[in-house]
């Protein structure tokens, strides 16, 4: 209702008062209200205009035509995921998305009499709205001109500067922990103390309404994911690193390593003719379909070690050097002719480098062979 309106109606000794008149509505369509004359009787009249109880009680139809209650209501939920703003109202939404809560009330032309039978609808005024989160905390979401906003049809007869929709200020609401770990989410939209402009007989508009609208979302846990395996690779060799993502799909696989590496939308990466420069942490970065991210990483070790050191003890064989990984893994092969392809040669000893990266290996030596050839041979 605007200060042209209000004026107006107190020149006129006119104020819009309703009962404590409570009816609950379910879903998200029209709902349409009935007041009867021994819920007036019975419950009283109250005035919620910022007009005194002093002045007349009486009002004016909204519009001039109207013949019955019905209001028209509005509750859903949006959510931000991927950049783009989707209503996800009773489907499943992502743990790092934020929730947009949108609500309205709007006039409806079309309501019922006390028989039943279709007549047109009135417009209302007033009333507050508040939204309860899932752990029963309750939101006031009311516009600051409410109760000076007419609801009705634009235009319409007795009904000046009526607007046919009323939005509540939008809330903007973070999934917490207990949300995510319920997996789900329940809020509920109360509309209270509006009051159709629907004179009785005495003139009065004594129709207050409330009613409650619920919306839920289902609520996928958040991505995580592995890389494996940590290599260690000697210049020139190969390591192949795969990520494996768990959560809500399909994912978005994004690649990120030393000396400015990057790969697209992959589960495994190679690095070939690895070299110093190569080595590193390699992370990838996951995105699942709701828009939640995680990363996961491993690390490239690209090591040097060799014989620095040969001994003859009688029969046995004494080989000793270093560069190797800390504690890691190594195994000799070793072979009569050095054209043996790599794959022929045969494993004699495995052990694991000390903390240094050294290592000593011991082997019983044939005298009588006229030559033999040993590698050292990383995982």
């Amino acid at each position: 209702m605007n200060k042209q309106l209000f004026k107006r109606r107190r020149t006129e000794n006119n104020h819009m008062c309703k009962p404590n008149q409570t009816i609950l509505p379910s879903g998200g369509r029209l709902q349409k209200i009935l007041s009867t004359a021994m819920s007036t009787v019975a419950l009283g009249l109250l005035c919620s205009l910022p007009l005194t109880r002093a002045s007349a009680q009486t009002c004016v139809h909204c519009p001039d035509n109207s013949q019955g209650s019905a209001i028209g209501v509005a509750f859903s939920i949006f959510a931000i995921q991927n950049g783009q703003t989707n209503n996800v109202s009773g489907s499943t939404v992502g743990a790092c998305n934020t929730l947009i809560l949108v609500a309205n009330v709007s006039y409806n032309p079309n309501a019922t009499d006390a028989q039943g039978n279709p007549v047109v609808g009135s417009g209302f005024v007033g009333g507050t709205g508040h939204i309860f989160l899932p752990n029963g905390t309750a939101v006031d979401v009311t516009p600051a001109n409410m109760a000076t906003t007419l609801v009705g049809p634009a235009g319409g007869s007795g009904c000046i500067g009526a607007v046919n929709v009323k939005p509540m200020n939008n809330l903007s609401y973070t999934l917490t922990a207990a949300d995510i770990a319920a997996g789900g989410a329940l809020f509920t939209f109360e509309y209270t103390n509006g009051v159709f402009l629907l004179p009785d007989g005495d003139g009065v508009c004594r129709s207050k309404f409330s009613f409650s609208l619920q919306q839920t979302v289902a609520i996928a846990p958040p991505p995580t994911c592995t890389v494996t395996p940590a290599n260690q690779v000697c210049p020139g060799g190969s390591a192949c690193f795969t990520v494996t993502p768990t959560g809500t799909g399909p994912f978005t696989i994004n690649w990120t390593g030393p000396n400015g590496f990057t790969a697209g939308n992959t589960n495994t990466i190679c690095i070939n003719n690895v070299q110093a420069a190569n080595a590193g942490f390699y992370v990838a970065h996951v995105v699942d379909q709701f828009g939640c991210t995680t990363m996961g990483q491993t690390t490239l070790v690209v090591v040097s070690p060799r014989f620095t050191n040969l001994m003859l003890a009688d029969s046995l064989l004494i080989l000793s050097g270093g560069g190797g990984v800390s504690n890691g893994t190594y195994t000799v092969i070793s072979t009569t002719n050095v054209a043996t392809p790599l794959p022929l040669w045969v494993p004699i000893f495995t052990n694991n480098f000390d903390a240094n990266g050294q290592f000593n290996f011991t082997n019983p030596f044939d005298p009588s062979a006229s030559q033999r050839y040993y590698r050292l041979l990383l995982p």
